[in-house]
């Protein structure tokens, strides 16, 4: 008898604890499906939404990189051919064809070359759990910034293509000045076509990381 009432006792003591472990014991799973099948509908919409945008913003910038870069080596080209056989009163074109061709050059290869690295360490912090917010918040940030300084870079080569226009009129009779004038209007001209199209490209992209982000 002591030792029913004994057990009973023992068992009124522990049953509390023993019902509160299993609880805490088959909540556990749960949480942990539920942040699985949260991290599996993201991924899933990582594949969906986010991971085309991604893949055709970043191989726009390859082709627009060999557009740059080809824009100025057409510009090196043409600046040797006048350096050997350009009459004299257009010797001054080949200064703004030359500084602008190597920032062309040099910029268009460097968008290249480093387009595939930056798409490979971006995906891998996508992938992981412990990165992906902040990853897609980081690139959604950076790709703000470059929103913002298309509008700026516009403006500039804007001013540029006008000013080199009004040159053209109002200088017309100084070969120096017209020369430096029509580089500067090829130049700006071609970088803002160029220009233009990146940013077109570039909105896609954001839209579908800012889409990402508030999910």
């Amino acid at each position: 008898m002591l030792a029913v009432v004994s057990t009973s006792v023992l068992a009124s003591v522990l049953a509390p604890g023993i019902l509160a472990l299993a609880v805490m014991a088959s909540d556990a799973p749960m949480q942990e499906c539920g942040t699985l099948h949260s991290w599996r509908a993201r991924g899933h919409m990582y594949q969906e939404q986010l991971g085309p945008e991604l893949h055709a913003y970043f191989d726009g910038e390859k082709q627009g990189g060999i557009g740059f870069a080809t824009v100025g080596l057409i510009a090196l080209v043409a600046v040797a051919l006048l350096w050997r056989f350009g009459p004299a009163h257009y010797a001054a074109l080949k200064w703004p064809l030359l500084v602008v061709g190597l920032v062309e050059l040099g910029a268009g290869l460097g968008v290249y070359l480093r387009t595939d690295g930056q798409v490979a360490k971006l995906e891998s912090e996508i992938s992981r759990r412990d990165t992906s917010s902040a990853a897609v918040q980081a690139e959604t940030t950076r790709m703000q910034k470059v929103m913002t300084s298309f509008a700026i870079i516009k403006i500039v080569e804007l001013v540029l293509l006008v000013g080199g226009v009004i040159v053209t009129y109002t200088l017309h009779d100084r070969p120096v000045w017209f020369a430096v004038a029509l580089g500067l209007i090829l130049q700006s001209a071609a970088m803002l076509a160029m220009d233009l199209f990146a940013e077109q490209r570039a909105r896609p992209y954001v839209a579908a990381l800012e889409r990402f982000e508030s999910r």
